[in-house]
């Protein structure tokens, strides 16, 4: 799994692994502006006024964690820290995107290790720079990129993404799934690498990915982002 790198704590519960459930191609849903792909999401929580914050946070399981982050400034933000249950936390992930676009949404998947007993949920903060004068965007050299096509089979991810920055990828995509139940609670979550790799500007790649943490539903948020080295 790809280790990632939030202050409010939702108690939800992972069921085992991911259900049966089959669903398709699943169009990205238009009537929710997140900046993320999604489907089924009618409504988020939002951060407070000029803050950029976990708005959603799961359970631990097998040492990592999923979250929903919410810039709710109008500049776009870049995470500097990450402070979970009061302790900084450098490299242990990543939110996707990595730049966090003014009013918009990203998801992370948090690694805490071992000792932090599953069903706990963390409680999390963030330090952030403003994107435009932080060297963390290049020191890091992650890259937009889209997903177009996205189909959940059982404990499966399939899908498709376009990459939407202006260079070319290195190495392999980070693909990231969030999913939530009725209540709008997180009930598990993927956090991987595509298959297909050095995509180019303007090109699209594959994914296929399998659901280990949760359940899958057929109410998720997903990401996309390349990288450059």
């Amino acid at each position: 799994m790809n280790r990632r790198n939030f202050c409010c704590a939702v108690s939800v519960s992972f069921v085992g692994l991911a259900s049966n459930l089959s669903l398709g191609l699943a169009q990205n849903d238009p009537e929710l502006d997140t900046g993320l792909f999604q489907h089924k999401v009618e409504s988020l929580p939002k951060a407070g006024e000029e803050t950029l914050q976990a708005v959603l946070v799961g359970e631990v399981a097998d040492g990592s964690f999923a979250c929903i982050v919410h810039n709710n400034t109008q500049e776009d933000r870049v995470i500097t820290q990450v402070i979970i249950d009061g302790n900084a936390v450098l490299a242990e992930g990543n939110p996707s995107p990595f730049v966090i676009a003014a009013g918009q949404y990203a998801l992370a998947v948090y690694y805490v290790g071992d000792d932090v007993p599953d069903t706990t949920v963390p409680e999390v903060e963030f330090d952030a720079e403003d994107a435009q004068t932080s060297s963390a965007n290049d020191l890091w050299g992650y890259r937009e990129a889209t997903i177009t096509e996205l189909e959940i089979d059982g404990n499966r991810a399939k899908g498709r993404f376009e990459n939407t920055s202006d260079d070319d990828f290195s190495g392999n995509a980070e693909i990231a799934i969030v999913f939530l139940n009725d209540d709008g609670e997180i009930v598990g979550f993927v956090s991987e690498y595509a298959q297909t790799r050095d995509v180019a500007r303007g090109e699209t790649g594959d994914f296929d990915l399998m659901v280990l943490y949760g359940q899958s539903s057929d109410r998720y948020l997903a990401a996309a982002q390349g990288k450059i080295y």
